[in-house]
């Protein structure tokens, strides 16, 4: 029974002693089965609020993450826009070359996690420049990069802290399993003449061959997170984050 219940959620296994409990506490001879197994269920109960918020957590992280570099990527646009305006929409101007050599079209049509890349070598050559106008859109497109990485940290950290949360979650329903086995055992003492009632209200914990595994194992939920690609490329002196955007999921263990 224990390896079959390893293979059912910590959702389940809340919902399986949710219906046991019950029938525990109805029956005064199954007063300390009923406390063995509710010591199991509010441990549960707890890890996986913790894993629920975790999860929480990294969406919002990752939202927030996400908008910012939106906001990197318009203002991309915008200084390449303004450069083609100073130059009369002359893409070969070497003004306008010097920061996008194939056209800011095809730096933008890259993927969204090239976008950090792309703007730290923007900045790197408006570093050198003195021209006031030039600086001004440094100064511009600078914060938002600094932002990207402030918001990038925070989801690596809040991934971090979610996986943690979910090896938690595991590890407490391998005590809710104990939890049951021991509260199971004392209901057959407590009832020595009356196996089937006993196994009447143990029925749901009991896992058909065909029925192990069908419900979604621990840490499925989170593969709605958003999650992105490392951004920064090989030999750059950005920070290097942990993957979390749009479109690309992060797989959890097992």
């Amino acid at each position: 029974m224990y390896k079959q219940l390893m293979q059912r959620s910590a959702e389940t296994c809340e919902a399986m002693g949710g219906r046991i409990l019950p029938r525990l506490k109805a029956d005064p001879r199954l007063t300390d089965a009923a406390a063995a197994l509710q010591a199991g269920q509010d441990g549960l109960k707890a890890k996986m609020l913790a894993y629920r918020n975790a999860v929480e957590t990294v969406q919002t992280a990752g939202a927030a993450r996400d908008q910012v570099l939106r906001d990197m990527e318009d203002r991309l646009r915008e200084f390449a826009l303004n450069l083609l305006s100073v130059v009369r929409n002359n893409h070969s101007a070497d003004g306008y070359l010097r920061y996008f050599p194939e056209g800011y079209g095809s730096a933008l049509r890259e993927k969204p996690e090239q976008i950090p890349e792309i703007t730290r070598v923007v900045l790197g050559k408006l570093a050198e420049e003195t021209d006031p106008w030039l600086v001004s859109f440094r100064d511009r497109i600078g914060a938002t990069h600094t932002a990207f990485l402030a918001e990038q940290n925070l989801c690596v950290a809040t991934v971090g802290n979610r996986n943690d949360a979910l090896s938690y979650l595991k590890a407490e329903k391998r005590a809710w399993i104990q939890a049951l086995s021991a509260s199971r055992l004392r209901a057959g003492e407590a009832c020595l003449n009356d196996e089937a009632y006993v196994r009447a209200i143990f029925a749901s914990a009991r896992v058909s061959r065909r029925g192990a595994g069908s419900d979604a194992a621990d840490g499925d939920a989170a593969s709605e997170t958003p999650a992105k690609p490392e951004v920064s490329a090989a030999g750059s002196s950005m920070v290097q984050p942990t993957p979390v955007a749009a479109g690309l999921q992060v797989v959890e263990a097992g």
